[in-house]
């Protein structure tokens, strides 16, 4: 199994709320029901940990890295009931967000949204290394074809191309503090067995 997906872009996993009074400013119209907002993302709190009442990780600009990486890095290869079939191999690469790489004002191509080197959620379907290794991957598992003078005895299928391990982020860093695979309280809660 290869997981491959873009990092080194700020990405929100959480806020900061606060509870205020609310006042008739603060209603909102919401399918025809007038609501009112008592809790607000707390946009005055700055700190090491928030940034204008959002807490910003490593990720795609969509999905934090934890998400993205952990269960190719440690969740299925180290859990049975999380992955029944257990492939031997799992790779995870992971293409640094780098939009200014290689741009060339007179070539429009290296201009498209993101750049030719993009880590970003959706712009990293035009990430040239990523595209390169999704070719690879798709071509180089065909069989060959045969020769004239070899068709009569088949060939054997050659070995599929698969990318490197990259891992340039904390993932490793991060994983290790999950604990994982979860508990026998948690399995039994979810009716698995750990």
């Amino acid at each position: 199994m290869v997981c491959l997906y873009g990092t080194g872009i700020p990405t929100e996993r959480g806020y900061a709320y606060h509870m205020h009074a609310t006042s008739d400013t603060d209603e909102a119209l919401v399918r025809g029901f007038v609501t009112r907002q008592p809790i607000k993302v707390d946009q005055s709190r700055s700190d090491g940990y928030y940034n204008g009442g959002v807490h910003y990780v490593d990720g795609d600009g969509s999905v934090p890295l934890l998400s993205l990486g952990f269960m190719c890095s440690r969740g299925w290869p180290e859990s049975h009931a999380h992955n029944p079939i257990a492939p031997e191999n799992f790779i995870v690469k992971e293409y640094p967000h780098n939009p200014n790489a290689q741009i060339n004002i007179r070539d429009p191509h290296s201009l498209l949204q993101g750049g030719l080197y993009s880590g970003d959620h959706v712009n990293i379907l035009r990430n040239h290394d990523l595209l390169e290794d999704l070719v690879r991957m798709l071509t180089q598992q065909q069989q060959e074809p045969q020769s004239p003078s070899n068709q009569s005895s088949p060939q054997e299928p050659q070995a599929q191309w698969l990318p490197e391990q990259r891992i340039v982020s904390r993932l490793d860093e991060i994983s290790r503090n999950v604990q994982w695979p979860c508990d026998g309280a948690c399995c039994e809660a979810h009716g698995q067995a750990c």
